[in-house]
This record gives structure tokens, sequence and C-alpha cells, in this order.
């Protein structure tokens, strides 16, 4: 299910909601190339899997030269995971229980200079990711007499950049851009902490305009990706 309404302020400002569910459940093929002789085999079922997402996003003017534009957003995810003991499906093995909150929000501010433009946006999001994952007997029931701690991860992505886009000639624009990128993982679970993500981003571009209708566009820069809660401690 999902639906989108917005409104236009006299003032020129246009704010618009955005929502998404859905509740389901899902299977996933075995896998096939491995012998279960040899190697660990998932038989894996998604008996529960819901996904549901609300965005506010907001844009307007600042006088004649300034315009901005932002959203926030919060998502909720949640989703279980039963792995059996053979691809008959018919005896349980273990059990995980995911339950994820993200929420983050984003701004940009756009100046015209004359015949340039300057460009400056902010970032944001945090998640936290719960997970607890059980012992099965054949039944479904958890083992007697265990217990299985729900654990605890959160991360927090933060982002600030700035771009300026100049006439380089009456038909050249070039435009540069860069950013500075950071990461913290507050909370990780039964794992050791760890120490900040951090680094650069930046960019350039050219954009040569031809005859008629027709533009031709270059672009180079670079970009981290910070790994993910699942690939730093899953």
């Amino acid at each position: 299910v999902s639906g989108r309404v917005a409104h236009r302020f006299s003032g020129g400002a246009e704010v618009g909601v955005s929502l998404f569910y859905m509740d389901g459940a899902k299977g996933v093929a075995p896998e096939g190339h491995k012998d279960p002789a040899v190697s660990s085999v998932r038989f894996w079922r998604y008996p529960d899997w819901r996904n549901a997402m609300a965005i506010v996003s907001a844009r307007g003017t600042l006088g004649g030269a300034t315009a901005w534009k932002g959203a926030a957003w919060i998502t909720s995810f949640g989703q279980t995971i039963d792995a059996y003991t053979s691809v008959s499906y018919d005896s349980l093995d273990s059990r995980e229980e995911d339950r994820d909150l993200t929420v983050g929000g984003r701004l940009v501010g756009q100046r015209t200079l004359g015949a340039s433009t300057a460009k400056l946006s902010l970032n944001a999001l945090t998640s936290t990711h719960r997970q607890r994952d059980l012992g099965l007997e054949p039944t479904g029931q958890p083992l007697a007499g265990q217990v299985f701690p729900e654990l605890t991860y959160r991360q927090a992505v933060l982002s600030a950049g700035a771009e300026y886009e100049v006439p380089a000639t009456q038909r050249l624009r070039v435009t540069l851009g860069t950013s500075i990128d950071a990461m913290v993982a507050p909370r990780t679970g039964d794992k050791p902490a760890i120490d900040p993500f951090t680094d650069y981003s930046a960019t350039v571009g050219a954009s040569y305009r031809l005859d008629g209708a027709w533009h031709v566009r270059a672009n180079a820069g670079r970009k981290s990706r910070f790994p993910t809660l699942r690939e730093l401690f899953g």
C-alpha cells in the first residue's frame, strides 16, 4: 500500500507526505550449487516480512535568488528468517528475528550568484538494528533451558557538501564539488567497539551546449561507501 499527498502554499512553498506499507512472506530457493554433505546449505523461509515508511518533503524559495528543498523520513522494518535442516522444509533448526528503525533527513540550498550557482547540502541518518538468534526444536519451539538475548546495533551517517557551477564560456559550464562524510557505530551488540569512519568526496563536471537543444555532459569523482552493520558485525 502506498500513497502521496501534497499542498502548495500561497507563498510558493510546497509540502508533500508519502506513505508506504508492505506486509508479506517469501521463500528462498535452496543453494542448489552446494553439496549438503560437504558444506552448509541454506534452507530459508521468511514467514514475516514487513516494511513501513513515511516521508515528508518540502521545497520553497527565499527571495528571488535562493531556493531550498528538504526531506525527512522514518522507516520501520521487521523480518523473521526460519532456517530448516533439509530441502523438505519440515524440520526447523534456527530462527533469526530482526527489527530495524531508520530516521533520516536531507536539506539542500541553492543560490544564484550572477551567472554562477552555489549549492550547500546536509545529510544525516541513524539506523538501529535489533536481532535475536534462536535455536529451535524441530517443532519450532525454542530450545529448552537456553537464553537467547536480543542484540542492538546502531550507526549514524553524516555528510556535508558544497558545489559550485560557473560558466567558463558561453557554451561551457564547469561544476566543482566536495563533501565530508562520516559514520559512527555507538552500539555494536556483543562485538568490540570500533573507531569512526571519515573520508572526503570530490566531483568535477562539464556541460557543453551544442547547437540547438543538445548538450554533452561529462563527470568524474570519488565517493566512499562505508561498510554496513552486517558487513562489520554479521
